[in-house]
């Protein structure tokens, strides 16, 4: 385990350089990195022999972005005691407030968890999304899509409404998936979340402690609801389309990478053929959550293009693959029973353990 946390020190010294230069204009002088047992201090920042320490069970147990997030909040502590000299002050008073603000930097509490945590869809939207899809149980497959195309029109109906109040909402951020590489499948995916699902999505860099291992995920940000909405669709295709790859790989000539492009440029088109629909026949248009995108750019001022891992183009799998993601249909799930999903006559159940 020492060998562990030494790596992840060795992290956490690179993100303590890398928020020093984007946040705090590289004002601080860095400082010695240590672990604590306990978690009745996440985190603190000792002046006197100028330590930032963790808790050891916060950097175990946590999500990364947890973990980054008391991170910033002790350089916080650091920067008004050393940068601007005021060491009398309440701990988390006024001028902490304040900075914290001028900095935008997120408080431990305010960040949602992650996949660790079980589903538990407690709004009444979600309960009402739980009961259409438990209605897309047929194996005929034109039944089973008109039960999921109700869902999404809900869902859409909803989001249209929430947008239309006056008041600003309550946002959550998630990180989904172990940080990795990006293959275009997964951009596909993001593209799916943000444009069918209200979220905005971003690839962030983050770290798995267990694995010694840096790479990026996506985090999601939106109303509770879509969040959790969008958690679930983001396991359930991904973990579908494995399952999809299996039967289709013992076919002579085929490429993985196309083929589980193809099923998410499938399955998005089938979304965006149920939108146009949704727009003739239902008149339902949605035009976005500013306060959200607000929200989102406040968090990310620094946005660039992502480069996903070169793939050779293979036209035979990238057609199955599109030929299966338009016959996806999304079946119950959100923290009840196991999901199931039907495609072309096959039943497959137990994706999300």
């Amino acid at each position: 385990m020492q060998y562990y946390e030494n790596a992840a020190i060795k992290t956490l010294v690179q993100y303590w350089d890398e928020f020093n230069r984007t946040i705090f204009g590289e004002s601080l002088k860095r400082p010695s990195l240590q672990l604590h047992e306990g978690r009745s201090r996440l985190g603190y920042w000792q002046s006197q022999f100028r330590i930032i320490s963790l808790s050891r069970e916060l950097l175990l147990e946590e999500p990364w972005y947890r973990v980054l997030a008391v991170l910033k909040h002790e350089m916080l502590h650091q920067f008004i005691e050393e940068s601007m000299g005021a060491k009398q002050v309440p701990p988390h008073g006024e001028l902490f407030s304040s900075m914290r603000q001028k900095f935008n930097i997120e408080e431990y509490e305010d960040l949602g968890f992650g996949q660790e945590k079980a589903l538990n869809p407690s709004s009444a939207i979600l309960e009402k999304i739980r009961k259409l899809l438990s209605l897309a149980q047929s194996d005929q497959l034109n039944e089973a899509q008109n039960a999921m195309r109700m869902a999404n029109q809900l869902m859409l109906k909803w989001n249209i409404e929430q947008s239309q109040l006056k008041e600003r909402r309550t946002y959550q951020i998630r990180q989904l998936g172990k940080p990795g590489r990006v293959m275009l499948v997964h951009k596909k995916l993001s593209a799916i979340l943000r444009d069918y699902f209200f979220v905005e999505p971003i690839w962030v860099q983050s770290y798995d402690v267990l694995k010694c291992k840096r790479g990026r995920v996506l985090e999601v940000t939106g109303q509770r609801e879509n969040v959790e909405l969008s958690e679930y669709v983001y396991y359930y295709l991904l973990n579908l389309s494995e399952q999809l790859w299996k039967n289709h790989s013992r076919e002579e000539n085929v490429h993985k990478g196309n083929y589980l492009y193809g099923i998410m440029l499938g399955f998005y088109e089938k979304l965006e053929a149920d939108s146009k629909r949704q727009q003739l026949e239902q008149a339902l248009v949605w035009h976005g959550d500013p306060w959200l995108r607000e929200f989102y750019e406040r968090r990310h001022p620094r946005r660039g293009s992502l480069r996903s891992s070169k793939m050779s183009r293979h036209d035979k799998s990238l057609k199955a693959g599109k030929e299966d993601g338009k016959n996806i249909v999304i079946h119950k799930g959100l923290g009840h029973q196991a999901p199931r999903t039907s495609i072309k006559g096959q039943s497959i159940r137990g994706f999300l353990q």
